[in-house]
């Protein structure tokens, strides 16, 4: 099995995991717009070497939407538009982490339970934000591309 594949399904697996034991009323993901996500990994393919880097021919949901639902989870997209250039860029990531952090809290309505998905840059920001906000948060670090 590719790589590529291979963490994908190890990230399906661990989320599973992470569903099933925290039953969860929300997952919040730093995903994107499926359509806009699809044409940029299309356009990486273009100027990709390895067949293993190729994307499906269309827009595919994210790993975490397709889990939530099948959980009956809900599942919402904190991405935000503030991006991160440089990851040495200190200010931008601070930017970034505080706009996904107060999206996070908007679309928390009544979920007492919350899976939050987001990239490493960004994760323990986004944990001290929210117990800034009283929140119990429990960080857990895997790396997945």
């Amino acid at each position: 099995m590719p790589k590529l594949e291979n963490d994908r399904a190890e990230f399906e697996k661990f989320l599973h995991r992470v569903i099933q034991r925290g039953k969860p009323d929300l997952v919040a993901e730093e995903a994107g717009d499926d359509e806009k996500v699809w044409k940029n990994l299309k356009l990486q393919d273009a100027f990709a070497d390895s067949v293993e880097s190729k994307t499906v021919d269309n827009p595919a949901s994210p790993i975490a939407k397709t889990i939530a639902k099948e959980y009956g989870v809900r599942w919402e997209d904190v991405d935000v538009e503030v991006r991160v250039t440089n990851e040495n860029d200190i200010e931008s990531i601070e930017k970034r982490s505080d706009a996904m952090t107060e999206k996070i809290l908007k679309v928390l309505g009544a979920a007492k339970r919350v899976v939050v998905i987001v990239g490493e840059l960004h994760r323990e920001g986004i944990v001290q934000r929210l117990k800034a906000k009283d929140m119990s948060v429990i960080s857990l670090s895997r790396r997945f591309p």
